[in-house]
């Protein structure tokens, strides 16, 4: 039995990326603390960069609807920067580079999903998984990430440890 519809796939692909771009605006938020602690990087002057599955084009909706973020993220690594994706540690590692001369041991990847946390860990980078996103906690916690936070406040706190 197929469970994947391939006749319509990309049909359906597009449909998905059509209403996302026609209701982005109306559908995005700010997850509460955002601003604070972006700020709290910013100010320990830790470089940032966000590695994301999302197409270029969603990182720039986003950030044209939060423009604050430009101030605090070094660099974006999309799904198109790379050949290979989450969870293989290509993007992360892209993002590394990006970011010029961080060591391994002193960068970390936050993520809210079990392969964001697999990803951290091919990539040899300490995994911060957040259990804010559409994983359950004990669907994170079964990953075996380093460290487990409920917010963004805690997963900053764990940064700058690092």
């Amino acid at each position: 039995m197929e469970l994947i519809d391939t006749e319509n796939a990309d049909l359906l692909l597009e449909a998905y990326r059509s209403h996302h771009e026609q209701n982005h605006d109306a559908l995005i938020r700010k997850f509460p603390g955002v601003e604070e602690s972006l700020d709290r990087l910013e100010s320990a002057g830790i470089k940032v960069a966000v590695v994301t599955s999302k197409r270029r084009l969603s990182v720039e909706m986003a950030v044209k609807y939060f423009p604050g973020l430009r101030n605090v993220v070094d660099r974006f690594v999309t799904l198109e920067d790379t050949t290979e994706h989450k969870p293989h540690p290509e993007p992360l590692l892209r993002g590394l580079r990006l970011l010029g001369s961080i060591p391994k041991e002193r960068a970390a990847y936050v993520g809210d999903s079990p392969f964001d946390v697999e990803a951290a860990k091919a990539a040899g980078l300490t995994s911060v998984a957040v259990s804010w996103g559409a994983f359950s906690e004990s669907a994170l916690r079964a990953a075996k990430p380093d460290h487990l936070v409920p917010d963004i406040r805690s997963a900053v706190d764990v940064l700058l440890t690092l």
